[in-house]
């Protein structure tokens, strides 16, 4: 059977003891990153008496039950349930589709934008290398990572309405 681009890239990185150890080391570190910044971020606005602060609760956590619950129904399975080996110990099966790390990041940072839009859109970047990050690793298809990233966003354009 002909290998994808994924299990190429994957395959060949599995060789690199020290380029498991920088992904890994930034996988961890960016969802740290990003939920180190969020309740600095609704404790920043509940404090400056934000007009958006109740909504700085209210749609990243209705966001992110109702991504949580289509991932729940939707079930896909994770590359290394199809062959694929990560480059780190996964056990989790199937719940892949969307990625949940790189929404979260994706809305925390589509909040973040609202109190400071610089920041907003590094750290969108930021979510997007997460994603990439969590590809690589094997853990995730890259569909799994756009979607996330896409629905975060999509999901933040909520704080116009």
């Amino acid at each position: 059977m002909k290998k994808t681009l994924q299990q190429k890239i994957t395959d060949a990185l599995s060789h690199h003891t020290g380029a498991i150890t920088v992904l890994k080391t930034l996988d961890r570190g960016l969802t740290s990153v990003f939920y180190a910044l969020y309740p600095m971020l609704v404790l920043y606005v509940f404090l400056q008496k934000h007009p958006l602060r109740w909504r700085m609760l209210l749609i990243p956590g209705i966001s992110f039950v109702l991504v949580s619950a289509f991932r729940h129904i939707v079930n896909r399975s994770r590359p290394y349930e199809n062959g694929i080996i990560p480059l780190w110990q996964k056990d989790r099966e199937g719940h892949s589709f969307p990625s949940r790390h790189v929404f979260s990041a994706s809305m925390i940072a589509m909040s973040i934008l609202q109190v400071n839009s610089t920041a907003g859109f590094m750290l969108l970047v930021l979510a997007g290398v997460e994603g990439a990050i969590r590809v690589l690793a094997g853990v995730h298809y890259c569909s799994d990572v756009a979607a996330g990233w896409i629905i975060g966003v999509v999901c933040g354009f909520m704080y116009w309405l």
